[in-house]
C-alpha cells in the first residue's frame, strides 16, 4: 500500500484476511470516501461486512453474499471439493477435513489452490481455512499408509509435504489427477501423450470402480522426440477397463502416475526376440506408436502375456 512519502507493508495472518483487506481498502484509497463505511454494505470481495471502518478487527463478522464467491482470488468455480484426512505435521493424528481445489489464483498467480476448512459450512462461507498452493513444483504421490485406514497419498510442495488419506482407491486417484501438474514422462512428449495423460483418469470417475487384473514392475522404453530412448523402470498396473497404467517411484507404496497405455486402441502384442532366453521384451502395437517393455524374466512374460492378450485386438 503506497502513500505519497511512505510504503506501507502490511501482513495479514493469511491469504484470506489479505484479500478481504484488500476488498475493503481499495475503495478507500484516492480521497473518495467520507466518514465511517455503512453498515450491511458489501465490499469488492463479495462480502457483506457488519459495523464501522473503525471496529477492531476482533469484531468484524463477515459472511459471503448468496450471489458472490468467497474472496480467494480463483478466477473460476471449484475443480473439486470433499472430505480428506489431514496428518498433522507437528502432530501426527489424522483429522477429517474439507477439501477445496480453486482454479487460478488471479491475485498471486498460482495455477492452483487447495483450501482446506473444518466443516463443509466453513468452506461455503470461506472462512477459517487455510491452503495449500499447487504450482508446476508441486507432486503428488501414493504414500505409506502408516496405519491408517483408507488409501494415503502426499502432495509435495517446496516447503512442505501433505499427508492425505482418502476413503477409497477411485477417489484417491481422482484427487490425485486433480491436484497434479499435467503429467508427462520425460521420455514421452508428444503432444498427444500429453493431451492422453492430462485425461488417462477419467476412466476412474466415468465407468465406476475399476478391477485391477495384474501389476508389477518392467522396464518402458521412451519414444520422445527429444527425450532419452534409454529403458526405465516403471511400475504397471492392469486394470479390467483395458486401461495399462504406468508409475514411476521406487516403491509400488509410493509412486507418481505418469501415463497409460488404452488396450482397446492397440493392434498387437509381439515378443521382439521370440525364443531368446535373456531378452524377453515386447512390443505392444499401435497405429503411430510402438510401447516397448521388458518384464526383466520369462515368468513374468509369460503372467504379463496372459493378462495382457486378451484386450487386444491384434
Amino acid at each position: 500500500m503506497g502513500a505519497p512519502k511512505r510504503t506501507w507493508v502490511l501482513c495479514p495472518d493469511d491469504e484470506q484476511e489479505m484479500l478481504k483487506w484488500m476488498g475493503d481498502i481499495k475503495p478507500l484509497i484516492g480521497g473518495t470516501a467520507k466518514g465511517p463505511k455503512k453498515r450491511n454494505s458489501v465490499s469488492q470481495h463479495g462480502t457483506r461486512t457488519y459495523g464501522t471502518e473503525g471496529a477492531n478487527k476482533d469484531e468484524r463478522i463477515t459472511e459471503v453474499a448468496e450471489d458472490s464467491e468467497a474472496g480467494d482470488g480463483s478466477s473460476g468455480g471449484d475443480m473439486k471439493r470433499g472430505w480428506l484426512e489431514k496428518r498433522g505435521e507437528i502432530n501426527p493424528a489424522w483429522k477429517n477435513r474439507f477439501f477445496v481445489l480453486k482454479a487460478e489464483n488471479t491475485y498471486r498467480d498460482i495455477p492452483k489452490t487447495l483450501w482446506y476448512y473444518k466443516d463443509e459450512e466453513s468452506a461455503r462461507a470461506g472462512k477459517g481455512g487455510s491452503s495449500i498452493e499447487i504450482d508446476v513444483n508441486t507432486t503428488c504421490s501414493r504414500a505409506d499408509p502408516e496405519g491408517a485406514k483408507g488409501c494415503v497419498f502426499e502432495v509435495a510442495t517446496p516447503g512442505r509435504a501433505y499427508r492425505l488419506n482418502a476413503p477409497d482407491d477411485n477417489e484417491m486417484m481422482s484427487w490425485m489427477e486433480a491436484l497434479s501438474a499435467p503429467p508427462g514422462d520425460d521420455d514421452d512428449i508428444d503432444e498427444k501423450d500429453r493431451t492422453e495423460s492430462m485425461t488417462s483418469m477419467a476412466s476412474f470417475t466415468v465407468t465406476g470402480p475399476l478391477v485391477e487384473v495384474h501389476s508389477g514392475w518392467m522396464k518402458k522404453k521412451g519414444q520422445g522426440a527429444f527425450g532419452s530412448r534409454r529403458m526405465q523402470k516403471r511400475f504397471f498396473v492392469l486394470y479390467d477397463n483395458q486401461e495399462l497404467h504406468y508409475f514411476e517411484g521406487q516403491t509400488n507404496t509410493n509412486i507418481q502416475r505418469k501415463g497409460r497405455i488404452k488396450l482397446s486402441d492397440a493392434i498387437g502384442l509381439v515378443r521382439l526376440k521370440p525364443g531368446d532366453k535373456k531378452d524377453f521384451s515386447f512390443v505392444i502395437k499401435e497405429k503411430g506408436r510402438d510401447w516397448t517393455l521388458d518384464p526383466t524374466s520369462e515368468a513374468q512374460w509369460n503372467e504379463w502375456e496372459s493378462k495382457l492378450r486378451p484386450m487386444i485386438k491384434g
